[in-house]
């Protein structure tokens, strides 16, 4: 991210860029405001990625369990996650979501780490 894009709204960045926001302002119905920093920060810990189609990803840690029944391919409902910004011990397989694929999210801490448990849709 230049410097010139850093807490830019997400809309006004251009594709194949990757940035950081606050997970209180995560939304996957109103993402297109939300500022994002070139660095993670205390309040911006959660990362976003614009992809070359400008399609929108957050990645964050899952357990290995969920990171197996997210990619399941034969899987049609919904799956409740819990998505950790940084990596844990239960934690520890490295995801990207499609936005897209998030029908719901509610921010909490767990000890000294924040979490989105996540509503996440079958995606491929």
């Amino acid at each position: 991210m230049l410097d010139a894009e850093n807490d830019l709204p997400l809309q006004r960045l251009p594709a194949e860029i990757s940035g950081f926001i606050s997970p209180e302002n995560f939304d996957p119905d109103q993402l297109d405001h939300v500022r994002v920093a070139s660095a993670r920060s205390r309040t911006a810990e959660l990362e976003v990625h614009k992809e070359p189609n400008g399609e929108v990803a957050i990645i964050g840690w899952v357990s290995a369990n969920d990171r197996v029944n997210m990619q399941d391919p034969t899987r049609v409902e919904a799956l409740p996650v819990t998505l950790y910004m940084t990596r844990a011990d239960h934690a520890d397989q490295l995801v990207s979501t499609p936005v897209r694929a998030v029908n719901g999210s509610c921010r909490r801490t767990v000890g000294r780490a924040t979490v989105l448990d996540l509503v996440v849709d079958p995606f491929r």
